[in-house]
């Protein structure tokens, strides 16, 4: 099994048995299977939509700190001063 972070992402790998089957998806199961809830917390839609099709009964798609963040970016563009154009080419025509 191996943790090591996905190209371009700084957020680590899901770690992977090596049949291939996905250990978050493995401990879902089992969980399931002795008749108990599971439940996840990710940003990661796609990893969060895999784990609601394979049963889980509690889904978070959203951290905190992640929502506070993207409001305060929101927030600032709107004070942002927009950028000025470009200054228009100079004729050489005399």
């Amino acid at each position: 099994m191996k943790c090591e972070p996905e190209e371009g992402s700084r957020l680590p790998k899901i770690p992977v048995l090596q049949g291939g089957e996905d250990v978050n998806e493995d401990a879902i199961r089992r969980i399931r299977a002795r008749g108990n809830p599971a439940g996840i917390l990710s940003p990661d839609t796609a990893f969060t939509q895999r784990c609601i099709e394979v049963g889980t009964t509690s889904t978070a798609v959203a951290i905190d700190v992640g929502i506070l963040a993207r409001g305060a970016e929101k927030l600032a563009q709107q004070f942002r001063p927009a950028a000025a154009p470009p200054p228009a080419a100079e004729s050489s025509a005399c």
